[in-house]
């Protein structure tokens, strides 16, 4: 397929996640790029431009995305966005002005709150618990991980709340123009339990944290990552989670069951891709067994 090319001499770069690079136009405001890295996946970026279309009847605040180009040295594809205005990352925010962590958390709890509550057109997009649920009998990993994973799927309530799947405080932004926040990096979007979610940020800032390039991503340190999981669970459940506890051993299993379908995303060969995969799992199913997977996934915060 043809896609329309741009020029990077045109473009500024801003920033860099783990799968693109984000670039202002030098000639018009009001857009952005998100191009893929060179070593993404085409296919992935074509799914977040036509999952990014389909968003926008949602009900929600996120960039509109406008069109799917590519840069005509390299190849590698991209989507121009809306530009969201003076804007501002939460965890820029935090790295600016630490002392403000607790209120962006409670912030970014109140909007995950409105943001679950939305239910989604299931014939428009992803459903994760199924998607799940097909994914684990072709693991790479232990009988013993697989048994308690396909008991706990079973348990998940039926959902059309809507899940970011990518879900950490550098995904929501602030627009000091408007007042606004934006949801944005919708690529994963899908609905589903809610805790696939708050699992997937219990990763970032207690799991992740301890590595520097999530450091580097977040421009957050290791104590301010494991601050905002007690900040943001505070405000969202009404206290902190810890992770021990029956209510946080529930989050780690929605966890695992989460990265069943997460891990192929890292860029690195099969076996490497397998061991990380398995590595998860030994650790968020710590104290987890058949036995009481039932117990656990029935727990109250």
């Amino acid at each position: 397929m043809n896609y329309k090319q741009i020029n990077l001499n045109d473009w500024e770069l801003q920033g860099e996640g783990a799968f693109g690079e984000s670039y202002f136009s030098k000639t018009d405001s009001s857009i952005m790029l998100k191009l893929m890295k060179p070593e993404g996946r085409k296919e992935d970026i074509i799914a977040e431009f036509e999952n990014s279309r389909k968003i926008a009847s949602v009900g929600f605040k996120t960039p509109a995305a406008i069109e799917l180009v590519e840069e005509s040295q390299s190849g590698r594809l991209g989507i121009i966005y809306e530009k969201v205005q003076e804007k501002i990352s939460f965890t820029r925010m935090i790295h600016d002005n630490p002392s403000d962590l607790p209120r962006i958390a409670k912030i970014h709890a109140e909007e995950a709150k409105k943001f679950h509550g939305i239910n989604c057109d299931p014939t428009q997009f992803l459903c994760y618990k199924e998607t799940i649920r097909k994914a684990i009998p072709k693991l790479f990993t232990f009988k013993k991980y697989k048994d308690i994973l396909k008991a706990a799927i079973e348990l998940v309530p039926d959902s059309h709340g809507c899940l970011q799947y990518d879900f950490q405080p550098g995904n929501i932004v602030h627009s000091n123009k408007t007042g606004e926040n934006y949801w944005i990096d919708m690529g994963d979007f899908g609905y589903g339990h809610y805790l696939f979610d708050i699992a997937l940020l219990y990763m970032f800032t207690n799991i992740l944290c301890t590595k520097k390039s999530v450091q580097q991503i977040f421009h957050m340190t290791e104590q301010q990552l494991r601050a905002y999981w007690v900040e943001f669970t505070a405000a969202y459940f009404g206290r902190s989670i810890q992770p021990d506890e029956m209510f946080g051993k529930k989050i780690r299993l929605h966890l695992a069951m989460a990265v069943t379908i997460k891990y192929h995303m890292i860029p690195a060969p099969g076996p490497i891709k397998y061991l990380i995969l398995n590595v998860m799992l030994r650790k968020n199913l710590k104290g987890i067994s058949l036995e009481n997977v039932a117990d656990i996934m029935a727990a109250k915060v």
